[in-house]
């Protein structure tokens, strides 16, 4: 299952959201050190930020298990199809193994 065109647009909007929370983080300090009486709604701004957060952890982990998978599958192949003297020189800790 390669990546699709979604996913690859996923990941890169991962990267301009690490900008997002270190401003929203940083905003939500400066909030709390200007005005210190609204300590419930910022909990709150920071209880969701955290489950966001958390979702978008659980995505990039699937995409990497997903890779994972994927360069796997990718390895198995090219040993398949590899002569011996390439798979040595390619692999060589395997070979050295006995695998």
């Amino acid at each position: 299952m390669p990546l699709t065109p979604n996913d690859r647009k996923f990941l890169a909007c991962i990267e301009r959201l690490k900008v997002y929370l270190l401003v929203l983080a940083g905003g939500v300090l400066l909030h709390l050190w200007l005005v210190p009486n609204e300590m419930h709604p910022t909990t709150t701004v920071m209880g969701l930020v955290l489950c966001g957060v958390f979702w978008v952890t659980q995505r990039l982990l699937s995409y990497i298990s997903l890779l994972d998978w994927e360069m796997t599958r990718v390895s198995d192949v090219l040993k398949r199809t590899l002569t011996p003297e390439q798979r040595r020189e390619l692999f060589p800790k395997e070979t050295e193994l006995g695998t």
